[in-house]
């Protein structure tokens, strides 16, 4: 009897400590920060110092260099049969209202680009100030059939005489069934 309550003692310990979400085996989450402190390849060109949102540095473009920092990878073979979502986090800037750029989620095949979008912040607010930028992209697995395929997540500025300056992004890409 003392063994039975021993371990009905341990199963309500460990429901009560689960947590609010359920997570299968079969989902990978992987996770990437972009912060301008540090050299980023192929970005120097967009690296600007002072005025950051954290730090520094920051990544600046505008519409004669419309790509800002951000990440590239390709998408291994063993994921490709997954949804994917990706969460955006970051910190952009623009020195003049309207603003119209954004962090940019691109997916990319051997046939061209299959998936483009811009997230731009939640609440436009006045021109030079950091605004935080939150959301997420889910994307289908039949977009990822295919021998090459690669997701990007970078600053963005095709539009508008300003600079967008972009800083402290955290990227998070979660593979699901």
């Amino acid at each position: 009897m003392k063994q039975l309550l021993c371990i009905a003692a341990g199963a309500v310990m460990l429901t009560a400590c689960g947590g609010g979400s359920t997570k299968t085996s079969d989902d990978i989450i992987i996770s990437e920060d972009i912060n301008m402190e540090h050299r980023v390849l192929n970005f120097d060109n967009t690296r600007k110092e002072g005025g950051a949102h954290s730090g520094q540095y920051y990544s600046g473009v505008d519409v004669s260099n419309k790509y800002g920092a951000g990440y590239a990878m390709v998408i291994a073979d063993s994921l490709k049969e997954k949804n994917m979502t990706v969460y955006v986090d970051g910190w952009m800037r623009e020195k003049e209202a309207p603003l119209e750029g954004g962090i940019a989620v691109s997916l990319s095949t051997s046939q061209g680009t299959k998936f483009w979008k811009v997230l731009v912040p939640a609440n436009k607010t006045e021109a030079n100030q950091w605004v935080h930028v939150k959301d997420s992209v889910t994307i289908n697995k039949d977009l990822l059939k295919d021998k090459f395929v690669e997701i990007g997540v970078f600053g963005y500025k095709d539009n508008g005489p300003d600079a967008l300056d972009m800083d402290d992004l955290h990227i998070k890409y979660k593979f699901f069934k």
